[in-house]
């Protein structure tokens, strides 16, 4: 076949897969400062959105309309094990292998064979995962939703960014009911809302207190006979072949996006946080000698002080273990989920 330099004006491919674009970000809370100039997170009850979304939703929306841009759920909400530092994600995997840069390799990181500590720190290994520092809750479980704004801009998705145990399980099970109902989760209309919750808690003083959260409730905004005709019709439908953005985050982005056997555990406040008698150690003169858990609880129980105001929170997560004083913990395994339950209050805002 004759051809000419003049005559190779495009490049074949494969290809055919159309791509969405990451548009923007929506928050789940704010900033603001403690008294030492600290920023800290507050939950807020609507979401915190991009110019261009609050022209058409307004300032402080309560709900927005949204699409799943895929079927596949680790493209619509992957989540990863994360370890955050001030700036920078440290290390993230998915519950058997994580990747972590050499420089953050701490003493307890087991590396995959074939794997060295020593080289570039800038460069990253393998690791078992998961591994101390989520059992320390250092390293937590996190997800991020990508969404589409129909009436904003069918040009991309939006990144919605949550730690919370209770957000991640109801994007799974209303991502399985639409399945279950409909044959598929993309490309059907919901309504997003901040559904508010009510938790009952008790503080050291033996006294049931409440307080207030706002997860995501996802809404189906059509019936079956609207659903079943929306699915049917093409020219209302995207390409099923679509190519989700990657979301972004502090410090590097890897192939690693799922969770396996990802944990369901209920907020702190509203289980005994795996406690058993007998379980923890402790002894009537025993006293824990692990000082670094101690350093750790005490920035804990300020953290949480700077947030609420007192250290109620702090002391009903102890009393939970059946303690009043961290220090009276003495075994390691317990140490670790009562650090944990109480970080996980002090990060238990969905953003």
């Amino acid at each position: 076949m004759d051809v000419s330099r003049s005559d190779i004006r495009s490049i074949k491919s494969n290809g055919g897969k159309q791509f969405l674009p990451r548009l923007g970000s929506i928050r789940l809370g704010i900033k603001k400062q403690n008294k030492d100039g600290i920023d800290y997170p507050v939950e807020v009850d609507y979401f915190v959105v991009p110019p261009e979304v609050e022209a058409i939703y307004g300032k402080n929306p309560k709900e927005l309309h949204i699409f799943f841009p895929s079927e596949d759920i680790e493209k619509t909400a992957p989540r990863a094990y994360k370890w955050h530092g001030a700036k920078e994600l440290k290390c993230k995997g998915n519950g058997e292998i994580a990747l972590c840069f050499r420089s953050q390799l701490t003493k307890n990181h087991v590396l995959f064979d074939g794997e060295s500590r020593e080289g570039s720190k800038h460069e990253q290994v393998k690791v078992k995962c998961t591994c101390p520092l989520y059992d320390s809750g250092d390293c937590i479980i996190k997800m991020d939703l990508m969404v589409m704004l129909p009436r904003v801009s069918l040009g991309g998705v939006y990144q919605i960014t949550t730690g919370s145990s209770n957000i991640i399980r109801r994007v799974d099970q209303y991502f399985d009911y639409l399945n279950e109902y409909f044959g598929r989760a993309s490309r059907l209309p919901i309504k997003l809302t901040r559904e508010e919750q009510e938790v009952t808690y008790v503080n050291d003083k033996d006294e049931r207190v409440k307080s207030k959260h706002w997860p995501l409730k996802f809404e189906l905004i059509a019936d079956m006979k609207e659903a079943q005709q929306f699915l049917e019709d093409d020219k209302k439908m995207l390409s099923s072949r679509l190519l989700v953005a990657a979301p972004v985050e502090e410090g590097y982005t890897s192939e690693i996006e799922s969770v396996k056997d990802l944990e369901d555990s209920p907020p702190p406040e509203a289980e005994d946080a795996g406690y058993e008698e007998g379980e923890s150690g402790n002894n009537s003169n025993g006293k824990t000698k692990n000082f670094e858990f101690l350093k750790s609880m005490g920035s804990l129980k300020k953290e949480l002080n700077d947030l609420t105001g007192n250290d109620e929170k702090y002391y009903a997560i102890l009393k939970q273990f059946k303690v009043k004083k961290s220090n009276e913990i003495t075994d390691r395994k317990i140490q670790g989920k009562v650090y944990r339950a109480i970080k996980g209050k002090v990060e238990s805002l969905p953003f």
